[in-house]
């Protein structure tokens, strides 16, 4: 819809006042501009495809702040760890979040977790004696059924299982 005048008039005092954030290259307005004629003469043009270039365009000018998201995804591995929160970390909405991350890492940060939690379960089942229930606790999965579902889903076997034969594998 449109914006109230009101509204639409507030919005560029504060821009008058605040002065733009950055500014954009000739280049990237022409992109932007082209995008905006796309969609104006393209009524067909399905969602999907009206937002890939932007989405480009905008992974380009706003890139990650900074690695910390991603050092927290893997050091705190041992907490429930919600992409709403590494959202709020890197200081992005979830879905432009979960989209840098893709970009970033070249998987989703739910199956990045996963695959953390999942190596940090190999290598307690390798070097402990600790059991499911224990390492279950460790790796915050919410109980241990959950934890050897996961883990035969990943690494096609149940958890002491794997336990057991890469131990024999390597004669300990």
């Amino acid at each position: 819809g449109q914006w109230p005048r009101g509204a639409l008039r507030l919005a560029y005092e504060i821009i008058d006042a605040a002065k733009p954030v950055s500014t954009l290259l000739a280049p990237v307005i022409d992109r932007l501009a082209g995008a905006c004629l796309t969609l104006i003469y393209r009524p067909d043009i399905t969602p999907g495809t009206a937002y890939s270039p932007p989405a480009r365009l905008l992974s380009r000018l706003c890139p990650l702040p900074s690695p910390g998201w991603l050092a927290i995804s893997k050091s705190h591995l041992t907490v429930p760890l919600q992409v709403e929160y590494l959202a709020t970390i890197a200081e992005m909405s979830r879905g432009h979040f979960v989209r840098q991350f893709s970009l970033a890492t070249g998987t989703a940060p739910s199956d990045y977790v996963l695959a953390r939690r999942i190596d940090r379960i190999e290598r307690l089942l390798l070097a402990t004696d600790m059991s499911v229930s224990v390492i279950t606790a460790a790796t915050s999965f919410a109980d241990a059924n959950y934890l050897a579902k996961a883990f035969r889903r990943k690494r096609s076997m149940a958890p002491l299982v794997f336990r057991t034969s890469q131990r024999l594998a390597v004669g300990a």
